[in-house]
């Protein structure tokens, strides 16, 4: 192979298409992380990349009435401890042929064939970060529906992303995806598999090859970076950023936050109401209430899947409104934000809807409140000297692009 023709491709991904990949992670349309304040440059950085933050739990009692002549409050009695935000190690890694490396820069073919090596795994990256966004269970696709007989093919799902829900178990499930069924109770893996097909009309199953074995019923399905691996480190399931489907819980699937115990502080548990009918503007008002009463927060973003939308077209919309300041008067039928670069609000606070959020679910948040700590942000690896990586035993070369990152919520 001819070494210009690697050096050509080498500088390609360093200086062009790693600001190409940054650009297509960052300006994705789910990508709700862009919303996030950036406090790297801030951030108490301990070892083994973790930043350490310290909350206060509780004021302090310095405060009371007295007599003339008599004591003053006693200071301090105030709870304080730290926050552990531990850096999520995220990759993506292409494969570019020997037959694209060598066709000369600028024919059609070589433009075609990087583009398709790039962007097809940086659409999956997206999908996935996307993804990660809403997981409850921190790196759970979904969760088994029943006990997995010993050489079934078949795994019937349930509970997307950890959140209890008996249709859409196989949303995040794609042929060729390799995963890992996880003990919940011991966080081990049990076993590796290939994903074959995926039931696209019940939205519950797929099947697999090799046979699933010793799998139980509620084992935790996550993506796994290499087949038959043990290594807990190498699967998604309590390795991927933290999402707001994480950090919006009252305890009942994570009973830590950030490595503090929601038990222990009480406060770190988010109001969960899980309602059964309509959404009503007095049921919206209330949460929002609540928020402010608990934790002196004041809620001006909600991010939903968009059935939760649809519910909030239909309160707004109920009746046409009718708009006299034009001529001739015009009713008002129904919203626009079907159209490109659009939304809705209600109250004054803006929805933000994503298809990959739980079906039926509203996430009510602050937005000043809404951390990220990024370390690298979007890179291709080059500590070899190259970008670019033989395949073994293949005429082909690997890239790695990266990104080091954590979110918090304070």
């Amino acid at each position: 192979m001819a070494t210009d023709s690697l050096a050509i491709i080498d500088r390609a991904l360093k200086i062009r298409y790693s600001k190409t990949i940054n650009m297509m992670m960052n300006n994705s349309a789910q990508n709700i992380e862009k919303l996030f304040t950036d406090k790297s440059e801030t951030a108490n950085w301990a070892g083994e990349r973790v930043v350490e933050q310290l909350i206060q739990f509780s004021l302090p009692e310095g405060f009371g009435a007295s007599r003339e002549l008599s004591t003053t409050p006693t200071p301090g009695n105030s709870t304080y401890d730290t926050y552990k935000i531990r850096m999520k190690y995220e990759n993506a890694v292409g494969e570019i042929s020997a037959q694209v490396i060598n066709t000369k820069k600028g024919e059609g073919s070589f433009i075609n064939g990087m583009s398709a090596a790039i962007n097809n795994v940086m659409e999956t990256a997206k999908r996935e970060t996307a993804r990660m966004n809403y997981a409850a269970i921190n790196g759970a696709l979904c969760r088994t529906n029943g006990i997995l007989a010993i050489g079934a093919t078949t795994t019937i799902t349930d509970d997307a992303l950890g959140y209890t829900q008996a249709v859409g178990g196989n949303k995040h499930i794609r042929p060729g995806m390799i995963i890992a069924y996880v003990d919940p109770a011991t966080g081990l893996i049990i076993t590796t598999t290939t994903v074959v097909t995926v039931d696209q009309t019940g939205g519950s199953t797929f099947t697999t090859t090799p046979l699933a074995v010793g799998v139980a019923d509620n084992s935790i399905v996550t993506r796994c970076n290499v087949l038959g691996t043990t290594d807990v480190g190498s699967v998604g399931f309590g390795n991927e950023p933290l999402g707001i489907g994480s950090i919006v819980d009252n305890g009942g699937f994570g009973t830590q936050y950030q490595e503090l115990s929601r038990t222990t502080y009480p406060i770190l548990q988010s109001r969960v109401n899980n309602v059964a009918g309509a959404i009503s503007s007095d049921l919206i008002l209330r949460e929002n209430d609540i928020a402010a009463q608990r934790g002196g927060g004041q809620v001006d973003a909600y991010f939903m899947h968009h059935s939760v939308r649809r519910a909030y077209v239909a309160l707004i919309y109920a009746a046409p409104r009718f708009n006299y300041s034009s001529s001739p008067v015009t009713a008002d039928t129904g919203p626009s934000v079907l159209k490109k670069d659009n939304y809705l609000e209600f109250g004054g606070i803006r929805l933000y809807e994503d298809f990959l959020a739980p079906a039926g679910t509203q996430f009510a948040v602050q937005m000043d409140q809404m951390e990220k700590y990024v370390w690298i942000d979007g890179e291709m690896a080059t500590e070899g000297g190259s970008s670019l990586t033989k395949v073994p035993n293949k005429d082909a070369y690997n890239f790695l692009w990266r990104r080091w990152r954590n979110f918090h919520y304070k």
